[in-house]
């Protein structure tokens, strides 16, 4: 049936849009009409969208020192702003660029993890990083 695989992909790709948007509690249904030819359907619930929780950050070996706080949360932005899945990317940037305020270079550790608590409706990333040693400049002549 081509109607049913038609849905079916809908159904589909309506996920990716939901996940991108930072909408995890959703419900999908694909299907078929008694229409003759038959139509492929597709009711969406979209279920309230989730906040990006503070992030964790994990250390492979000695964290720097002083020790860097991990990015605030944030709610979602409006419709109009990043997607979800850009938002823990920035994230990720905002925790790698605040270090070097601490003269250590890093670098992340992948994968990054991202776990959805569809109870409370947070995204809760964590990223692992290793923090090089302490970096000490000599003067700076312009």
């Amino acid at each position: 049936m081509d109607a049913r695989r038609r849905a079916r992909e809908a159904a589909e790709a309506a996920i990716d849009v939901l996940r991108s948007e930072g909408y995890y509690d959703y419900a999908i249904q694909a299907g078929v009409s008694d229409a003759d030819p038959p139509q492929a359907t597709v009711n969406i619930t979209v279920g309230p969208r989730s906040t990006l929780a503070p992030a964790a950050l994990v250390w492979d070996g000695a964290p720097p020192t002083p020790p860097l706080s991990p990015p605030r949360a944030r709610p979602w932005p409006g419709p109009q702003a990043l997607p979800a899945r850009r938002r823990v990317l920035a994230a990720e940037g905002r925790a790698l660029t605040r270090l070097p305020g601490v003269a250590m270079p890093t670098q992340p550790i992948h994968p990054r993890q991202v776990v959805i608590d569809h109870a409370t409706h947070l995204v809760e990333p964590t990223f692992r990083l290793a923090a090089g040693p302490l970096v000490r400049l000599d003067g700076v002549k312009v």
